[in-house]
């Protein structure tokens, strides 16, 4: 009933009392998706940052808890900008919180604003005093210049790494040191945050190019991560902790030293894309550089015209189209003007999508019913990323290469082989998009992935990039 009467003073202009209304909604059940809905809606509305800041301006008691809250409501709806607005006011409210400045780093990396996202981690570890890894963490990101410049990408100082594979605990080392298991800890709730920025900080580095700095701060971190006396893929930093991992193992496989290259690929797509990042293909006596694009999470089926879940955004912020473009109505575009796109206009891009759709999306789709099979709802999923893409071709002036989707799961390789047939299928009947054929080489006699392509049971090993991307994109032109 509260939602409804906070419905009918949004309807008579009442703002006021519709913020008031639904926060009541939200406190009395916050996993109510209307009032969550309805939340989002009033607090993004135009001047309802400033009416909230008023409602809960109690000089007794830190607002904190509940911002938080209510950013990741607004998160959720897509409402990103003012997410990381309130995210913003509870680390300024809370400069402690590692949860806090976690999830404003988040909220600038879907922004695309990966120098608000260094600079968020940075306020949180500029706190500490006495040394520990936190003050090591200062002094790799001290004088590292704006994120993607010239002296981020540059450094006086440098390790080699290595990639020790042990039963529960495979590691980085220094190359040709010794790596004596730690002491182990049980870290609690706040320093598992607190290693969780700097794991998200290290994949900021990776992705702007600051190689160097990227395998101090692992070196930096191995010690406390492998410290953990539970494993962190067990715990609520997972998804960090993974994220780092992988480039970790990237960067010990393939250090990415080379800096002279013809032109630019961009790599837009989900985790996968980190393997090729910062990669130099010779390709038909051109030297091809792969430039990241990432989106976190990001789904074929999120791209849909009426989506508003927050990866959608990160994806257009990626691409540099906003509700400015012609595009607005067909792509369901939403949010703020878009300032510092990855993808600039006149690019080639290699889209990387589709394995997370392959692994969580389709069946349950099918089991809800959603899809008579699962034929159907790879025709439909499949079908939205090549309309936007296509789009995206014609809008930006793109070369549009599509990527096969990985087979790197074995409960999931026969998903990703029906996925790949139907993909191709539509690709190569798209006059805007191209093919790139490089999946015959992946897997080996008995349909599993070859073992000279697995990286860390999630991901590709890079190797695969000279070995069959490369000869797979001599075959084509662009």
């Amino acid at each position: 009933a509260t939602v409804a009467y906070a419905e009918v003073a949004r309807a008579f202009h009442k703002k006021d009392e519709e913020l008031s209304l639904i926060l009541r909604a939200v406190v009395m059940d916050q996993e109510n998706k209307d009032a969550r809905r309805g939340a989002a809606l009033a607090i993004s509305d135009e001047g309802g940052f400033e009416r909230l800041k008023k409602q809960l301006a109690d000089p007794r008691d830190s607002p904190a808890a509940a911002v938080a809250f209510l950013a990741t409501v607004c998160k959720d709806h897509g409402h990103v900008e003012v997410a990381a607005s309130l995210l913003q006011w509870a680390a300024d409210d809370v400069p402690s919180s590692a949860s806090y400045a976690l999830n404003l780093l988040h909220a600038r990396e879907i922004l695309n604003d990966y120098e608000g996202a260094l600079k968020a981690g940075e306020r949180f570890f500029a706190r500490a005093k006495a040394a520990s890894w936190y003050t090591d963490v200062m002094a790799i990101l001290a004088g590292r210049g704006t994120y993607g410049s010239a002296a981020f990408c540059s450094s006086t100082n440098d390790v080699e790494l290595e990639w020790v594979t042990a039963e529960g605990d495979a590691h980085a080392v220094v190359r040709g040191t010794p790596s004596p298991k730690p002491a182990k800890i049980k870290y609690d709730d706040d320093a598992l945050d607190a290693l969780a920025v700097a794991f998200a900080l290290c994949k900021v580095l990776y992705l702007g190019g600051g190689l160097a700095r990227a395998r101090l701060l692992v070196k930096a971190l191995e010690p406390a991560r492998r410290a953990s006396s539970t494993p962190l893929h067990q715990t609520s930093v997972r998804n960090e902790h993974a994220y780092y991992c992988c480039v970790a193992q990237v960067l010990c496989e393939d250090r990415r030293d080379t800096s002279v290259y013809d032109d630019d690929v961009y790599v837009c797509g989900d985790s996968h894309t980190l393997a090729p990042a910062w990669k130099v293909l010779d390709v038909k006596e051109k030297r091809l550089r792969l430039k990241p694009a990432l989106v976190t999470g990001l789904k074929h089926w999120h791209l849909r015209r009426e989506g508003t879940f927050y990866p959608k955004r990160n994806f257009y912020y990626v691409c540099g189209v906003d509700t400015r473009s012609p595009l607005q109505k067909a792509l369901g575009l939403f949010g703020d003007d878009v300032a510092t796109p990855t993808i600039p206009p006149n690019a080639t891009v290699l889209f990387l999508l589709g394995e997370i759709d392959c692994r969580e999306g389709i069946l349950v789709a099918v089991e809800k019913l959603r899809y008579a099979s699962v034929e159907e709802g790879i025709r439909h999923t499949a079908s939205i990323f090549v309309d936007v893409a296509s789009r995206l071709a014609r809008h930006k002036q793109w070369n549009v290469l599509v990527h096969p989707v990985p087979p790197v799961l074995d409960e999931t390789r026969g998903m990703v082989l029906k996925y790949n047939a139907t993909l191709r299928k539509l690709v190569d009947a798209c006059k805007e998009l191209t093919w790139v054929d490089c999946f015959g080489g992946f897997l080996d006699g008995a349909g599993k992935l070859d073992q000279r392509w697995r990286l860390d049971g999630t991901h590709l090993h890079p190797r695969y990039l000279d070995e069959l991307l490369a000869p797979a994109l001599g075959k084509l032109e662009f």
